[in-house]
């Protein structure tokens, strides 16, 4: 049992999605991830539009987060998350994996 629960006291491991698209004049990108810790579980999206005459900006979706102890942030509309994936991954969208745990090792 411990060694479970121990495994998972420095974890930190994120998995996205990302989509861009664009050429040198105008480019966008959308994202998802789902970022895993001992002591939270949040769903973020969000994006940046580039446009060479004007410049670049980046937008923050409303986010889901659920916290030990409590605490909850659950603006973001998960139905919405399935339609999104799906659009993103036949636009041609990269999965990333990464792992920001103590030992680097996924669990």
């Amino acid at each position: 049992m411990c060694l479970n629960a121990c495994r998972l006291l420095h974890l930190m491991q994120t998995l996205g999605i990302v989509y861009r698209n664009g050429t040198e004049e105008f480019s966008e990108m959308r994202y998802i991830t789902f970022k895993i810790s001992e002591d939270t579980f949040e769903i973020s999206k969000g994006g940046s539009v580039y446009d060479k005459a004007v410049g670049s900006d980046s937008f923050p979706d409303p986010v889901w987060l659920v916290e030990v102890g409590g605490y909850r942030q659950t603006d973001c509309e998960l139905y919405e998350l399935d339609g999104s994936i799906a659009e993103y991954l036949t636009l041609g969208a990269k999965i990333t994996v990464s792992d920001e745990s103590e030992d680097g090792n996924l669990a």
